[in-house]
């Protein structure tokens, strides 16, 4: 278990975003959790995804994928 990724602290990260006030858009929230997972070296990568729905009662959606990388 030495070498098993310990989650909850990207979490209680997350969750600390989660509770600190609006946003402008959602958009600028996936930003930042991909900055909260790009702190702990242990990550490689992410991917990140947020998918919205139409405001005026139309079809479909739009849906975004955020996914870095680190350069090793």
């Amino acid at each position: 278990m030495a070498h098993v990724f310990d989650y909850d602290p990207m979490v209680a990260g997350i969750q600390t975003l989660a509770g600190a006030g609006h946003r402008a858009t959602q958009e600028r929230l996936v930003s930042e959790i991909a900055h909260v997972c790009a702190i702990y070296q242990d990550v490689k990568a992410a991917a990140i995804y947020l998918r919205k729905f139409p405001v005026y009662g139309q079809n479909g959606t739009l849906g975004m994928q955020l996914s870095p990388q680190k350069v090793i």
